[in-house]
């Protein structure tokens, strides 16, 4: 079978390709949030189509965007505009899994296999976020850290990670999109952005699952979220088990 998604244009914004495009449906679940999300993003990360900081681009409204790059040009501010902390350094952390503070987002935890938890954490008005592979991320927190002095905060969470396009190195780490909507229940005590949460996590599988079955990793019948006439049209990569 021909894979004829190889001659179709990618959205410039989501990077799926067009008949799979999700941006129309990124315009009515937007979120406003009261903590301001910085995203730090590996130029390299950027560029691939699994990047899950270009979805969040769409869907929140304040954040801003930086690159991590070794002289390379880029549509976004370099990371090394990033405002200096302030202060007490209080209100601004790194969310990045180095830390021994976590935001508690667990739906079922029993007191004594809670991670420390810090009262200081919900004061917090500016979040920065890195973003790459591993490797690259945690080169990029520990910089970050080194050139601001703010410190890590992590997610706790039962909830599993969906994000099937690449392998997380732990069972339990998430992707950068996932941590950020946890980070959005801590955070958000709005009861319309609550309500958003499920709203946006259903958005991430639909984009997960559309990249899945572009490359054929996922059989139609599995789809939780069912394509249109228009996507079935085109015939992605043959299904094996």
């Amino acid at each position: 079978m021909i894979n004829v998604y190889s001659k179709i244009d990618r959205c410039s914004i989501c990077f799926l390709h067009k008949p799979l495009c999700i941006c129309e449906q990124a315009k009515s679940i937007q979120v406003n949030t009261k903590v301001k999300f910085h995203f730090v993003v590996h130029a390299n990360e950027w560029k691939t189509v699994s990047n899950t900081v270009r979805i969040l681009e769409m869907l929140l409204i304040n954040k801003e965007i930086y690159t991590f790059a070794d002289g390379n040009q880029s549509i976004h501010t370099s990371w090394e505009k990033l405002p200096k902390i302030q202060g007490s350094k209080k209100n601004v952390a790194i969310l990045f899994p180095l830390a021994s503070v976590y935001l508690n987002v667990s739906a079922n935890v029993s007191p004594d296999t809670d991670a420390p938890t810090n009262a200081a954490a919900d004061t917090i008005t500016d979040l920065i976020i890195p973003d790459g592979n591993w490797t690259n991320a945690k080169r990029i927190a520990k910089k970050i850290h080194l050139a601001t002095g703010a410190p890590f905060i992590a997610i706790k969470s039962d909830r599993k990670s969906s994000y099937r396009l690449r392998e997380q190195p732990k069972e339990n780490f998430l992707s950068t999109y996932e941590a950020t909507i946890l980070a959005i229940k801590y955070f958000e005590s709005d009861s319309t952005v609550q309500m958003q949460i499920e709203e946006l996590f259903s958005f991430f599988d639909k984009f997960v699952e559309r990249s899945l079955w572009v490359n054929g990793r996922i059989a139609e019948e599995d789809l939780k979220y069912p394509l249109d006439k228009s996507s079935k049209q085109f015939y992605p990569r043959k299904f094996v088990p």
